[in-house]
């Protein structure tokens, strides 16, 4: 993160050799190097909404440990808090390997003999591991099932002629330009980053600010000068 924020040229060159090693396309690598430490120096700048992130990640991951905790105590199994803190992160980091859908099967695969490694017994490992999956991971997908159903058929049905329209056309040029998750985010960028929204100036010294704050430098002055300039009659 600290080398895309501050050494963005360096972590582009890198991410490119990288991907003409393994025979990937270096040039959306590169972009995607961009784009993460625009987005990162972004966040950087703004500790408030940083602390947010912060806090809402945490009290994110904590639960879904307590969730796993609560089935293994439902099983009568005991863990170490470290343990299966430990456990969590090695099963969290495998499956952000986009292998399968949501880690399916490695998550799994790294949660059981992990837990058992730190003390539990084979069987309530697999039987807790596989309950808690079956809760985080297949429960939201059969109520997004049912809601995406009740959207297509009955009383709450969406008139497709109208509503998704526009949706099916988005989806027909997707399939045949077969854009990138990461294409598709630069081509859609946020009203920041087009400069729809025009941001203030930036002074390295003082960082993004209210200029009426700041001490009067060469760049803020230029800017008022701009402003006073098209508030004269005849601009």
């Amino acid at each position: 993160m600290l080398g895309l924020i501050d050494h963005e040229g360096r972590a582009e060159r890198v991410t490119r050799s990288i991907a003409k090693r393994f025979r990937f396309d270096s040039e959306k690598a590169g972009e995607v190097a961009v784009h993460l430490g625009d987005r990162l120096r972004g966040l950087a700048n703004e500790p408030g909404l940083l602390r947010r992130v912060t806090m809402w990640s945490l009290l994110n991951w904590g639960l879904e440990i307590a969730a796993l905790f609560v089935f293994i105590r439902a099983f009568n199994g005991s863990v170490d808090v470290v343990g299966l803190v430990i456990s969590f992160c090695l099963a969290n980091v495998f499956a952000s390997i986009p292998i399968t859908p949501g880690g399916l099967g490695i998550v799994e695969g790294i949660y059981i003999p992990s837990l058992v490694g730190f003390g539990l017994t084979t069987t309530t490992a697999t039987v807790s591991v596989l309950s808690y999956r079956l809760v985080q991971f297949w429960l939201p997908m059969i109520v997004g099932g049912v809601c995406y159903l009740s959207l297509r058929f009955g009383k709450f049905a969406l008139k497709r002629a109208g509503e998704l329209k526009s949706l099916q056309r988005y989806a027909v040029a997707g399939n045949k330009t077969r854009t990138s998750r990461y294409e598709w985010a630069e081509r859609n960028a946020t009203t920041d980053r087009t400069r729809e929204i025009p941001l203030p100036k930036y002074d390295p010294r003082y960082g993004l600010a209210d200029t009426d704050e700041l001490p009067v430098t060469p760049m803020i002055e230029d800017s008022r000068k701009e402003s006073r300039d098209e508030r004269r009659p005849g601009n």
